[in-house]
């Protein structure tokens, strides 16, 4: 009698496993790494404690470290100062071109 083996190769979805039988790629472990020491620190800011609320036995040991992320979004309005001539001779009056990269009232 014959013996047909089949082997199924699985998708893209999941790349590590084959059924074919005793095959098994490990996975890769996944580590968690801190991105804490990534961000910049754009100022650093001392919070200090009351001085009323503390025991007279109370001494100093030092500072915890908080880090808050902020995000600033900041303006960058521009003024543009067009000069304009006018002739009397023609009753024209002439301006200077806003440049290109200005389209109506609003930047690139």
């Amino acid at each position: 009698m014959f013996q047909i083996m089949m082997y199924v190769r699985v998708s893209g979805k999941h790349p590590n496993y084959d059924v074919r039988p005793g095959f098994r790629k490990a996975a890769k472990k996944w580590k968690k790494k801190g991105k804490k020491a990534d961000i910049k620190i754009d100022r650093v800011e001392k919070v200090q404690i009351n001085q009323g609320v503390l025991p007279s036995d109370a001494v100093f040991k030092g500072y915890r470290s908080v880090t808050v992320q902020n995000i600033k979004f900041i303006t960058d309005n521009v003024e543009y100062l067009i000069e304009r001539y006018y002739s009397p001779s023609e009753k024209k009056t002439y301006e200077a071109v806003l440049p290109k990269c200005v389209d109506g009232e609003f930047g690139p």
